[in-house]
């Protein structure tokens, strides 16, 4: 393999107050639901849509697509990042680190549907650090992108010492 090329992408990750507040309809509409013997189907019907709503929410399980926002190319000469209104190219001798983050799988509908959410990341001899999500959509996809990083990592005579001991 001489090159890899995948998307870089962003995730909405909603923030601690969101989390919280969907936490609490979330127990709110489960007590209306399970504890309190509430005999209006419309309140029962309403807390049953809060209650699935709030679990997605709460539990950060995103059916939301991935924004694309550009691609990484990555061969055994360079590294190519194609974003909306720029392009950045570091050939492989100016790389003193690059790594593979894998937080895993997301969760199961985003594996399914979209990709599963990891990092990629280097930093030039210049002490400019670089860190992208990138999708990766399948598991063989992975392990291919793993095992072109240790090609990488462990070719040529140029390579230093800090990229020999790449991070995953």
């Amino acid at each position: 393999m001489n090159s890899f090329s995948t998307r870089i992408v962003r995730t909405w990750e909603p923030s601690v107050w969101v989390r919280s507040f969907m936490i609490v309809l979330l127990l709110a509409s489960a007590a209306v639901l399970y504890i309190f013997n509430v005999q209006d189907e419309t309140i029962k019907t309403g807390a049953g849509i809060i209650y699935a709503i709030s679990m997605f929410s709460a539990l950060s399980l995103s059916f939301l697509k991935q924004k694309n926002i550009g691609e990484i190319d990555i061969s055994e000469e360079e590294v190519k990042i194609t974003s909306e209104n720029n392009i950045l190219k570091f050939s492989t001798a100016e790389i003193e680190e690059i790594g593979f983050n894998d937080r895993g799988y997301s969760g199961f509908w985003k594996y399914l549907l979209y990709a599963n959410k990891n990092h990629l990341y280097f930093e030039t001899h210049l002490g400019e650090k670089f860190d992208y999500e990138i999708a990766i959509v399948s598991l063989q996809k992975k392990e291919e992108l793993s095992a072109f990083l240790n090609d990488l990592g462990a070719s040529g005579n140029e390579v230093s010492e800090n990229r020999k001991n790449l991070s995953f």
